[in-house]
């Protein structure tokens, strides 16, 4: 199996493909390796009951820039890959990760192909302290991008506090500008409570209120004891021609 970019990064880009093999349809049955270019092997198949996926990641950790390409089959194991993007082929994404809400002191920002038989799960494209910046170069399609976010304890111990994940829908030559975490805490979306000797609560311990920007409404999701309701913007996405 060969996967390549057109043109080589450059030095420092840690390259890795992956291969991913499905039962369909409904099955949970997948079988899944990984390696370093032209050493994954995968061995065809006729079935109509199997379907195929593959991606291929260039990650430089000292920039975070990133290459990541995929893509599938619906049915069958294919004889043989081999594919080649180029540039003019990938879009652009620059991901903009703040403190805002998060309540932590790192985050993981992950890459992961939208597709119901997809290899592995996804590509990490940045992981550390925060406010940061990462910018992705990946194929055109649907892909998930999402932050995991968590903080030290006490005791050393690292808690995991909640994820914001986002759809985005990528075009060849485009780019694309991501933010996360841009809000900044608030009340929560009813009125004040006083509580005994005139203490004023506007939220429970652990709330946040966040807004989707690019889809217009609130967004709400239950991750470790975090949940967002609309109020001020965290995700701003624009694509830029």
């Amino acid at each position: 199996m060969r996967v390549a970019l057109g043109k080589t990064p450059g030095e420092g880009y840690e390259p890795e493909v992956r291969a991913q093999i499905c039962a369909v349809p409904g099955s949970t049955t997948e079988v899944g390796a990984w390696n370093t270019p032209g050493k994954l092997f995968v061995i065809p198949n006729k079935s109509k009951h199997l379907s195929f996926a593959y991606a291929a990641s260039w990650l430089n950790w000292t920039t975070n820039d990133s290459y990541v390409v995929a893509g599938s089959t619906k049915i069958t194991v294919p004889t043989g890959l081999s594919h080649t993007y180029q540039a003019a082929s990938l879009a652009t994404v620059t991901s903009k990760l703040k403190s805002g809400p998060s309540a932590g002191d790192s985050v993981a920002l992950r890459l992961t192909e939208r597709s119901a038989c997809k290899a592995g799960y996804g590509s990490v494209l940045y992981s550390g302290s925060m406010p940061a910046k990462a910018t992705v170069h990946a194929s055109a399609g649907s892909w998930d991008l999402e932050t995991d976010w968590s903080a030290a304890q006490k005791d050393g111990q690292t808690a995991f506090i909640g994820f914001l994940p986002h759809t985005v829908k990528l075009a060849a030559g485009k780019s694309y500008y991501q933010s996360f975490f841009s809000s900044a805490w608030g009340p929560e979306g009813r009125p004040e409570v006083r509580g005994a000797g005139g203490r004023r609560d506007h939220a429970p311990v652990g709330t946040v209120r966040v807004e989707h920007v690019e889809q217009g409404h609130g967004q709400e999701r239950g991750a470790g004891g975090v949940r967002g309701s609309a109020v001020a913007p965290h995700g701003d996405q624009r694509a830029v021609g």
